[in-house]
């Protein structure tokens, strides 16, 4: 079957014609659906569905066993309606039950569900369908007795509650100033009327908005509305200056090589503002020391951003009864590359953050006033720090996933509060970095890669109507103090380091008391805003004490010195206690006679924290011109090793002052007559000064002695055998000491800190 466009549907104005004319144009609407219209698809090859819409955007019913009939056209990749067969599916069949032909009833006297049709596996948007009784004071309107879209009073209004607009209505009696209207259907009518003024097809009705739950004091709604991205939704300034691709839920934005010009008088670049492309002049916010208005800023962005972002933002929805919430879902993927380069030296910063999407909530009709809204999805970075010489180029590549929501929960009975939460966070970040190896060259960076999403509660085609609810900003952020080796040999209070680490932030927004008034709902009086900052990885480090030793303070041509190299143990894996291994190699360099020479390359095996590095003298020097430096895994920091410390004689043990229980072993005599017992002690270090008591062999006694840093003296009288001298070495991380014992009875002794 095939049908000529339907082009235009004269009705009488009558008010009984009018709904007859309704029911006609709904019928017609079918048909196209069921039938096929427009130009024959079958002519350009396009037979496949592209797309499904539901022709309603609203649906209420007033009571349980209340009917209405929907409509679904198929469309091909051409926009060309298609012959398909529609199926219809509702989220909530007790509350609203569709049957095969789109027609939907009332199961219930109040509630809501969604409902959705497809056709050879596309699925439409969600149709949010209501069933509730207007209070007694509320009139319902259906779409026949509208005759305009609403239209703002004043459209450059700040966002208020008390902001008013206009529709034509179409009725042979004015409406009473002060009367209350709600929508049944597709046309978003609802509030108190303000003002009435006659025109030609009717009169033209002024309204604000009255909370939900004054127009429709029953409704129960407990849904999650899902949206679905498209190159629709992406943001013209982006669009001018990238290439987008869509591949599921995820966009690429490729820079073009030849930048669109953007919407007129929109994002001119300002003389104190980055070179990069017209996106970005627009969205980025320097901060720099040294710097006056309208001068040219010491960066520029070495290339354009490249990005990718895969965010399907939920809105959950809870009113009328229980719990009540509006909390904004958000699992962002979010992959990016940016870099800048100095042209000058430089401190400072700049963030650069542009809204890529602007997701509409799939509802429609009246009730888009109170739940429906946008939901602006984007990315940002930002590059900053210090550099001290010109031409390096510092950059940032971020990788960042993180499951996240924010928003009011109000507990049934209770007061609302501010819920906000992140979780399954991963996140890479690299930085780039492109420098010339000579001079005091030191850069302290500052990267950080994030996604947000925000929420604005309302009408979507009406922004003084729009209420900015809810924001939330998930990444990671790098800080960084890098220098060369040489610089941080010279300066010895400067060490390279770096951390990574995650940074999650959420509030209400400015007009969230707004957005709550509009479903009844009161203010929030408590914490409104929510940060987490947690370090996720830390440079690899030495150990607290004799991090680079040498065995000997100064040495001849020819001597040979073992130096030994510690780190950390719990600095040694990208992130702690999780892994991955971060230590790449260990070296150990000299510098002497204003040089600087590399002695020795140990590569790291997994786990690895001490290293040693013999070294045969080709002429005499001290152990403080050696240093040792870390390379890492993540991040590969390329000219910039990590300082672990200077050489220096082994120090002394650090033993608290005690008393220190001490469990080891005595063994006493020579083989084959040797006898073994278990030996403590509890000691006490004052002053060089040792005391305490110990046990031996079945005896026991006071003990007495000294210490001279890590050589230990001390004598127990064991109380039948006579008295006995320990004589060792403590090692040199305090934890244990061994040695041999002299005196009533001779042999080896070991004690381990308890």
């Amino acid at each position: 079957m095939r049908t000529q466009p339907l082009q235009r549907m004269h009705c009488l104005l009558a008010t009984g014609w009018r709904r007859v004319c309704s029911a006609i144009a709904l019928l017609a609407l079918g048909l196209l659906a069921s039938c096929g219209g427009g130009s024959d698809a079958t002519d350009t090859g396009q037979n496949n569905v592209a797309r499904v819409e539901i022709v309603q955007s609203g649906l209420l019913l007033e009571a349980n066993g209340q009917t209405r009939q929907l409509a679904a056209v198929a469309y091909n990749a051409n926009g060309e309606r298609i012959e398909r067969a529609i199926a219809w599916e509702s989220s909530r069949p007790t509350t609203l039950v569709v049957d095969a032909n789109g027609l939907v009833r009332a199961m219930s006297a109040t509630g809501s569900a969604q409902i959705v049709a497809s056709a050879e596996g596309v699925r439409s948007a969600p149709l949010l369908g209501l069933v509730a009784a207007p209070a007694a004071d509320v009139r319902l309107v259906d779409d026949v007795d509208v005759l305009s879209d609403p239209v703002e009073t004043v459209p450059t209004a700040a966002p208020s509650f008390t902001n008013t607009y206009r529709i034509t209505m179409a009725t042979r009696v004015a409406p009473a100033v002060g009367q209350r209207f709600f929508g049944t259907g597709s046309r978003a009518v609802a509030g108190e009327v303000q003002a009435v003024q006659p025109v030609p097809d009717g009169f033209e009705v002024t309204l604000v908005l009255v909370p939900l739950n004054e127009l429709l004091p029953g409704l129960r709604i407990q849904e999650r509305l899902e949206t679905v991205p498209s190159l629709a939704d992406v943001a013209p300034d982006i669009a001018a200056s990238y290439t987008v691709t869509q591949t599921g839920d995820r966009f690429v934005f490729t820079p073009r090589a030849t930048p669109l010009m953007p919407p007129a008088g929109r994002l001119q670049r300002q003389a104190a503002t980055p070179v990069g492309t017209f996106a970005f002049n627009q969205g980025c916010e320097p901060s720099f020391t040294g710097t006056a208005p309208n001068v040219p800023l010491p960066i520029t962005l070495s290339l354009p951003p490249v990005f990718s972002i895969a965010v399907n933002p939920t809105l959950d929805v809870s009113l009328g009864g229980g719990e009540q919430r509006l909390v904004l879902l958000a699992e962002p993927q979010v992959d990016l590359q940016g870099q800048i380069t100095a042209t000058a030296a430089f401190e400072g910063k700049i963030e650069c953050k542009a809204e890529v999407l602007t997701v509409k909530l799939p509802v429609g009709g009246p009730i888009s006033f109170f739940v429906g809204g946008l939901m602006p999805v984007g990315f940002g970075f930002e590059i900053g720090g210090k550099v001290t010489v010109a031409d390096v180029g510092i950059g940032v590549t971020n990788t960042t996933r993180a499951r996240a929501q924010a928003g009011l929960v109000c507990p049934a009975g209770g007061s609302c509060g501010f819920n906000a939460e992140v979780t399954n966070f991963t996140n890479t970040t690299t930085p780039v970095v492109n420098a010339p190896s000579l001079g005091d060259l030191r850069v302290e960076p500052s990267l950080e890669g994030f996604g947000y999403v925000e929420l604005a509660i309302g009408n979507p085609f009406l922004k003084s109507l729009q209420f900015s609810a809810v924001q939330a900003k998930v990444g990671g952020k790098l800080s960084a103090n890098l220098a060369l080796e040489t610089s941080q040999i010279i300066d010895e209070a400067y060490a390279s380091d770096y951390s990574v680490g995650l940074e999650f932030s959420a509030g209400l927004a400015s007009d969230f008391d707004d957005a709550l008034k509009l479903v009844g709902l009161p203010p929030v009086t408590a914490a409104t805003t929510f940060r987490l900052t947690t370090t996720l990885a830390e440079s690899p480090k030495g150990a607290a004490s004799n991090a680079v030793t040498g065995d000997v303070p100064s040495f001849q041509t020819g001597d040979t010195v073992n130096f030994i190299v510690r780190l950390d143990p719990d600095k040694v894996n990208f992130v702690p206690g999780l892994g991955p291994y971060n230590v790449d190699r260990v070296k150990l360099v000299r510098r002497s006679g204003g040089a600087t020479i590399t002695v020795g390359t140990l590569v790291a095996t997994d786990g690895q924290t001490v290293f040693n590095f013999p070294f045969t003298a080709p002429d005499a020097g001290t152990l403080s011109e050696f240093h040792a430096f870390v390379e890492t895994r993540f991040p590969g920091l390329g000219l910039f090793p990590l300082q672990v410390g200077t050489a220096s004689a082994p120090a002394c043990p650090l033993l608290p002052a005690g008393p220190i229980a001490w469990i080891g072993t005595a063994i006493r005599g020579t083989p084959p007559e040797q006898t073994t017992s278990g030996l403590t002690a509890n000691l006490s270090f004052t002053g060089g000064q040792v005391a305490g008591n110990g046990a031996a062999f079945g005896q026991s006694g006071q003990a007495q002695g000294t210490l001279n840093c890590d050589a230990i003296q001390f004598g127990v009288g064991f109380n039948f055998s006579g008295s006995v001298t320990f004589t060792g070495t403590v090692a040199p991380d305090g934890l244990s000491m061994s040695g041999t014992f002299s005196g009533a009875a001779s042999g080896t002794w070991t004690l381990n800190r308890n």
